[in-house]
């Protein structure tokens, strides 16, 4: 199943800057925004486990405007320590520990082990497996978002993150190689991580105070 929800727009992309002066912004707006988390829903509606979706909205020409993209927060979950902690605090510890695995040539995993001998390796990640998904259905990672420079900085992407966070506990945004973005957005994350890719910024509510 195609979890791309494709969106074509009357307007050409070059008027958005005239777009971006009057009313009719703040219904754009809410519009890309309602579009992105119908994206989301009718991602995961699509089949148990499933994260990746994405909107993609396009001009009067074909070209893209507006782009979403949401991945699995799974690879990402030994990158944050509020990750970390939620799962050892979900799993028995006369059962199961943890450690993080080395993170020189990957992104660091959470690896359980077995906290005595009369428990088997097998048991000790079955356990892990449950609280890790669990987690991710708290979390959404937005692996790209790309908007037209005429909309940027105004105000997309925080009701974005607002209506997001109004479903999901946290917001993860992974990947950006912006520098600039990368600096508005670090005084305000809960949490970052650099990775070969780009920043990582894991959102809470925080965010937006």
């Amino acid at each position: 199943m195609d979890t791309i929800q494709r969106y074509e727009f009357e307007f050409i992309a070059d008027d958005l800057n005239l777009i971006a002066r009057d009313d009719d912004l703040t219904k754009l707006k809410q519009l890309l925004v309602e579009l992105s988390l119908e994206a989301d829903s009718s991602a995961r509606a699509s089949r148990a486990g499933q994260f990746r979706g994405a909107a993609y909205c396009t001009d009067a020409n074909d070209l893209p405007f507006y782009e979403v993209f949401y991945d699995t927060p799974y690879p990402y979950l030994g990158c944050f320590q509020v990750f970390y902690d939620w799962i050892v605090s979900e799993t028995d510890p006369s059962q199961v520990n943890y450690k993080l695995s080395n993170p020189e040539l990957v992104l660091p995993c959470i690896l359980p082990f077995p906290a005595n001998n009369m428990i088997s390796k097998e048991f000790v990640w079955e356990l892990y497996d449950t609280a890790a998904t669990t987690l991710c259905d708290q979390v959404i990672r937005i692996e790209n978002l790309d908007i037209h420079p005429a909309i940027q900085n105004k105000g997309v992407f925080k009701l974005l993150v607002a209506k997001l966070l109004e479903k999901y506990s946290y917001v993860l945004i992974t990947a950006v190689i912006n520098k600039k973005w990368a600096e508005r957005l670090k005084p305000k994350a809960l949490e970052t991580y650099d990775e070969i890719r780009g920043s990582c910024f894991l959102l809470d509510k925080s965010f937006l105070d």
